[in-house]
């Protein structure tokens, strides 16, 4: 199982799928769907966005920023790294 995989099958699970439903206000279909197509979109970009030095530091920074910027309910998640 590669890495894209894996991280398809933690991200679109049914707490996945839940929390973006319900943060959204779309159906839990809508979501998994939305989630299934832009994941590995999001993925290719991140990837090439972090094979240089300067995007890698971009990249950290921004996920650092964001982090904190998230509701605790999903802080909490096991998905997400603290």
């Amino acid at each position: 199982m590669n890495l894209l995989s894996l991280l398809m099958k933690s991200m679109v699970s049914n707490a996945g799928v839940s929390a973006v439903a319900s943060a959204s206000g779309a159906s839990g279909k809508q979501s998994k769907s939305l989630m299934t197509l832009a994941l590995p979109i999001l993925l290719k970009y991140l990837t090439k966005n972090a094979s240089s030095a300067g995007g890698a530091a971009s990249l950290l920074s921004a996920l650092t920023q964001h982090t904190s910027q998230l509701p605790e309910r999903v802080q909490r998640s096991p998905h997400v790294p603290h």
